[in-house]
């Protein structure tokens, strides 16, 4: 697991037919000058941070797994 931090730019909500949209919650994070990336929230940190937030978060050890520790800055 890495830690990393940075600026949210964008709040995401993509849910395939017939999910709850706050399953499929991403956030698009500026963690450096010319890197963006994409994290899928736990459905119970999607309230944790919005856009300009600065946040601190662990990224998962498996892509397809979501990230549950978000922390706002």
């Amino acid at each position: 697991m890495s830690i990393h931090n940075g600026v949210v730019v964008g709040k995401d909500f993509r849910p395939p037919e017939g999910d709850p949209p706050s399953d499929w919650c991403y956030l698009i994070i500026d963690i450096a000058d010319e890197e963006r990336v994409a994290i899928r929230l736990h459905p119970s940190r999607v309230a944790a941070a919005d856009v300009g937030d600065r946040v601190v978060f662990t990224r998962p050890r498996r892509q397809k797994k979501r990230v549950r520790n978000v922390v706002r800055l």
